[in-house]
């Protein structure tokens, strides 16, 4: 819980409930739910969740989001018109372990979300990709993979995040945080990576906060 200074307090969500949260549950993890929508069980948290929210998010100062579709949409309706900064940061995206954890592209994002910073997002695969292991797999004559590549790849062999390379992600964003000329951060992410952090498993739209090196749930 120490990955932010003292005299922050970061407030982490996880997303709404998701199409692939029911998948896991009724047994069809295997479905290919790339960058999977929330449903509307999930939009009735998010709502309850915006109610709840209100008195913090007078305090926030800055918000973080990752680039999942899930943690997007959830906070366009916990914070409908955000009055402070909105990043999204691929350093947050869930630790890559099924086909939901594979992101959209740019232009897409920022057609659904107009309104937030993609500033921190430099190409259309901004998840973690084993380019390495798949020289000759991409579709074009400049080398570069688009995410139908990706995709096709994932369907077709399968790729997975390990858990040192998610703690990078961790290390580098935590360094993020205590650069961050803010106080008061919201934080809409996932239940794998927050849990990395934590060593707590949230619940859809359920708020973590971390103050003086301690947590407590709202």
């Amino acid at each position: 819980t120490d990955i932010a200074r003292q005299d922050q307090k970061i407030h982490l969500v996880r997303h709404a409930e998701s199409e692939h949260n029911i998948a896991e549950r009724e047994g069809t993890f295997n479905l290919m739910l790339f960058d999977a929508e929330i449903t509307d069980h999930g939009i009735e948290q998010a709502l309850e969740l915006k109610y709840k929210f209100e008195h913090i998010a007078q305090t926030i100062d800055f918000i973080i989001v990752s680039p999942l579709i899930r943690s997007l949409h959830t906070l366009n309706i916990v914070i409908p018109n955000p009055k402070v900064p909105v990043i999204v940061q691929p350093l947050i995206s869930e630790k890559l372990g099924a086909a939901c954890d594979i992101g959209s592209n740019l232009m897409l994002l920022k057609s659904r979300f107009p309104d937030y910073d993609y500033s921190l997002i430099q190409k259309d695969v901004w998840w973690f990709f084993p380019y390495q292991d798949f020289p000759d797999e991409c579709n074009n004559d400049e080398g570069l993979f688009s995410v139908e590549d990706v995709r096709r790849i994932f369907k077709e062999r399968g790729f997975y995040e390990r858990e040192f390379l998610v703690e990078d992600r961790i290390n580098q964003f935590s360094q993020y945080l205590q650069d961050l000329d803010a106080k008061n951060i919201l934080v809409v992410g996932h239940c794998d990576y927050f849990h990395q952090i934590t060593n707590v498993w949230l619940d859809n739209c359920e708020c973590l906060t971390i103050a003086n090196g301690s947590a407590s749930i709202l």
